[in-house]
Parts: structure tokens; C-alpha cells; sequence
């Protein structure tokens, strides 16, 4: 068989040290990591990875199956699909989404529970809560489903959060969003695609599990590490181990190449679960790695920060901007 491109899409519980002999089991079978995204959510992971040089599918298949098998129980939901690359295939990070909430099932995300039940009352933001809250409201005149999330601001939040309403088969047909601090504001008027406009409490119930799962499950936990190093064959697999050998555990991470230079970014905590790894544990990281350049933002560490009460209005904000841009036109 001539070698080739693959796409490797891996579900399963998160356990430590799962990326780690994942990535040595390609290196094993000599093939070559040109992208990776692994994410992780309440004790769930997935991963996309990229590969080059595959001589034999079907061994390499079976490799990763086996490696799957040794991390977890009979009863215990995993999947392993590859496949050669498509024209139009879907973005990565969407498909991570998917193959998360596939693999859910029922349990999606939990929504916090702390602030109003009222749809206006989710932007009356209580203190030290940065938990994220959704909403929904129907209106019968117009047949919108009207959905509200608050919850922190973080980079793409709002693809996430689009994401999500379209595989829910769902069509946005206004929207408004904005920001007060690191608290994000999203407002969304939608319909189904079919067209109904009747929707039941246990459909409107999945949308707030989806849209509270999708928007928690790139939220950053521990310390962010950036890597620059020359690429190599087996280079995720030497990365990967330096952090399971200290104890650390992987709970995002991404990792690309171009050219002949590999960058990435990962997110680790203590196995023990806590987030604030010890800087000696760091530096131990660092000699080990050797050549390869690491980056440390260890802002994320301990990150939710208290927020004061405030009363923040969408449509104020974008009534402001209205107002200026009119102004600026006379």
C-alpha cells in the first residue's frame, strides 16, 4: 500500500497519559504527526490528529484500538475512525464538538443554576459566579425560541456557541452579542429548520445542556505551556511523555506543523486534579525537553475571577453603538 494522508478521530474516557501512547504508538509505526487538537470535559476526551506516511491502515487501526482497550473498562465507550482526508471536510474543532456530544449521549453540560430563572434575569450577574447560564424563552406572536447565555469571555467563544445551535438543527436569524470585563453576553433568536414552531420543555432542556457543554468545553484548566521546537518524527510522543513521567496531566492541547517547525499549546494540571502545578515540576519539564523552546503563561491557573454585580443590557450596548456611529455620519 502506498503511503499516504489519514485522519485519526479518537473518543474515549480521559485518563492520564492517553495522548501520551497514542502519539508513541504512531511514532512506533513511523508515522509522521502533521496536526493534533485533544480536548477534555468532565472525564471525556477526544482528539483529531493529522497523520503522514501511513503504509498500512489497517495496523495502525488496530494499534490504536489496542492502546484504547489497555485505558479502559468493557463497559466504557470509546471509538477509533480513520480515514484518508476529505475536500470539504469539517473543521476540526467543530467536528471535536460532535464527536463529544456523540459520545455524551443524554449527559451533556450542566448550566448554573445560581442566578434568575427569568430570561431578563440573567443579566443581573451574580457575585463570584462565572458559571455559565442559558435561558430560553418562546414567542408564540413571532415563532422564535429567544436563548440567552452569559458566561465567561474567552476566544471563540462564539463559534462554539453558532456550533452547537447548528447541529442542534437550528437557524439564527438575529443575534447580539457583547462583553462587560470577562463576562460574555450572547442573545440569539432562532427557528428549527423544519420550519416548526412548537417546541416541547425537553427539547428546549437538550439546548440548554448543549450550549452549556459546548461553551465549557474549551474553558482552559491549568497551566498553559507554549512549544516551539524543530519537527521530528515522534515529537508529540516525546512531549507528551516528559509530561506524563512528571505527573502531569493534558487537558487541551494543540500542536501543528509548518514547514520544517512544530508549535503548540498545551494545558496540564497535576493527576491529582489540582490546577497550580509546582514550578519545579516546570523547570524539571523544561530540562527535559531540551532543545525545544517552552513558553509558560501560568495566568490560567486558578483564572476564575471574581466578578462584581452588575446590571448589563445587550440592547443597550448596541443601541450605544447606533447612537455613536450615527453621530459620526452627521
Amino acid at each position: 500500500v502506498s503511503a499516504g494522508k489519514m485522519a485519526l478521530e479518537m473518543t474515549g474516557v480521559d485518563r492520564p497519559g492517553l495522548l501520551s501512547e497514542i502519539s508513541a504508538a504512531l511514532a512506533h509505526l513511523e508515522c509522521r504527526i502533521t496536526s493534533a487538537v485533544a480536548w477534555t470535559h468532565r472525564g471525556q476526551a477526544a482528539c483529531m490528529i493529522n497523520i503522514e506516511d501511513v503504509l498500512e491502515a489497517s495496523q495502525v487501526q488496530a494499534q490504536l484500538e489496542n492502546v484504547l482497550e489497555a485505558h479502559h473498562n468493557d463497559d466504557e465507550a470509546r471509538s477509533v475512525k480513520l480515514a484518508s482526508p476529505s475536500a470539504g471536510q469539517t473543521d476540526s474543532e467543530r467536528r471535536l464538538h460532535q464527536l463529544m456530544a456523540a459520545e455524551r449521549g443524554d449527559d451533556y453540560g450542566q448550566c448554573c443554576s445560581c442566578g434568575s430563572e427569568e430570561f431578563d434575569g440573567l443579566y443581573v450577574q451574580k457575585e463570584r459566579c462565572d458559571g455559565t447560564h442559558v435561558r430560553i424563552e418562546s414567542c408564540r406572536e413571532s415563532g422564535y425560541l429567544m436563548i440567552a447565555v452569559r458566561s465567561r469571555d474567552r476566544p471563540k467563544l462564539l463559534f462554539d456557541t453558532v456550533c452547537a445551535l447548528t447541529d442542534l438543527a437550528y437557524v439564527v436569524h438575529h443575534a447580539a452579542v457583547g462583553s462587560n470585563d470577562s463576562t460574555a453576553f450572547q442573545e440569539y433568536y432562532v427557528k428549527r429548520e423544519d420550519g416548526c414552531s412548537w417546541y416541547s420543555e425537553a427539547e428546549k432542556q437538550r439546548i440548554v445542556q448543549c450550549l452549556s457543554a459546548a461553551t465549557e468545553r474549551r474553558c482552559s484548566q491549568g497551566v498553559r505551556l507554549e512549544i516551539h521546537a524543530n519537527d521530528r518524527l515522534g515529537l508529540l510522543s516525546d512531549i507528551t511523555r516528559v509530561f506524563r513521567e512528571n505527573g502531569l496531566s493534558i487537558t487541551r492541547a494543540e500542536m501543528a506543523v509548518r514547514g520544517e517547525n512544530a508549535t503548540g499549546a498545551f494545558y496540564v494540571k497535576e493527576t491529582s486534579g489540582d490546577e497550580s502545578v509546582d514550578q519545579r515540576t516546570i523547570e524539571r519539564v523544561v530540562r527535559e525537553m531540551g532543545s525545544t523552546d517552552i513558553v509558560l503563561d501560568n495566568t490560567l491557573s486558578g483564572s476564575r475571577r471574581s466578578c462584581v454585580s452588575t446590571k448589563f443590557s445587550l440592547g443597550s450596548v448596541i443601541w450605544a453603538q447606533l447612537e455613536r456611529l450615527s453621530w459620526n455620519f452627521r
